[in-house]
């Protein structure tokens, strides 16, 4: 059970030094126990929270370690979590193509074991990945399979970040009514299952859409809001996407009021 804990609902509510103040003891007895599958999902976790701390090196060498143990004992739904952990270390550290690769293996892992809930992260993470190569169209699609298989399997978590990639990628596509519709779906769906990291993505990529839409006074709240929740959950990843939106805001504004 606790594997499940620290992978997926410690995040919704600790920081990452509280969550890896939990995973580290959790971690230890599962190697003392030899509980190996234990010892993969630890590891992952703990790769996530280093990932949210921007310590992206830390997290690639332990995501590592989950990926070389996943695959000495055939573990293939950890080799898929690992994989994506990997994807997103190096897409973050601006390894693009490598990150792809990643999480091209991921998706194929998924198909194979038949696992909707790794098939979504999957596609949510290749989704990102081809966004951050500018292929917004394939990412939007990648986004919208993964919001389909969501809504039909009831993951909401999944169908918020998939709402999300959506409403991002209709923003790049300068699709701005059609964004906004989309992030304030991801905000209030966030809000509703207590998914802080979602609402505070949600309300950084609203800011963005509400300035490009000329509503200054809005987005900037929109900004200032994610950045408190960013400071709470000690996200250093998102106070830095937040902090980059609130001088695009700034400087928007006063261009105006000039």
């Amino acid at each position: 059970v606790f594997p499940y804990v620290g992978k997926h609902l410690l995040p919704l509510r600790l920081n990452p030094r509280e969550r890896i103040r939990c995973i580290e003891p959790a971690l230890d007895a599962a190697r003392v126990l030899n509980l190996r599958k234990s010892v993969i999902r630890h590891l992952i976790a703990l790769g996530d929270a280093y990932s949210d701390l921007c310590e992206s090196q830390h997290a690639i060498d332990i995501y590592q370690q989950a990926l070389d143990l996943a695959l000495s004992t055939q573990d293939r739904r950890g080799e898929s979590l690992a994989r994506i952990g990997l994807g997103n270390a190096f897409s973050v550290v601006g390894s693009l193509d490598r990150a792809r690769e990643f999480h091209d293996q991921s998706l194929e892992l998924a198909n194979q074991l038949k696992d909707s809930r790794l098939e979504m992260a999957a596609l949510g993470n290749l989704g990102l990945s081809h966004a951050a190569r500018g292929e917004v169209q394939t990412a939007q699609l990648l986004f919208d399979q993964q919001y389909k298989l969501a809504r039909r399997v009831g993951d909401r978590r999944q169908e918020a970040l998939a709402l999300g990639g959506i409403g991002m990628t209709d923003l790049a596509l300068g699709k701005i009514d059609l964004a906004i519709e989309f992030l304030e779906r991801q905000l209030l769906l966030a809000k509703e299952i207590g998914d802080r990291h979602a609402q505070a993505m949600a309300l950084t990529h609203l800011g963005k859409a509400r300035g490009e839409s000329k509503d200054y006074r809005q987005g900037l709240d929109a900004l200032e809001e994610a950045l408190a929740i960013c400071l709470e959950l000690a996200d250093r990843r998102g106070e830095s996407r937040v902090l980059g939106g609130l001088g695009t805001a700034h400087f928007q504004r006063r261009e105006i009021e000039i």
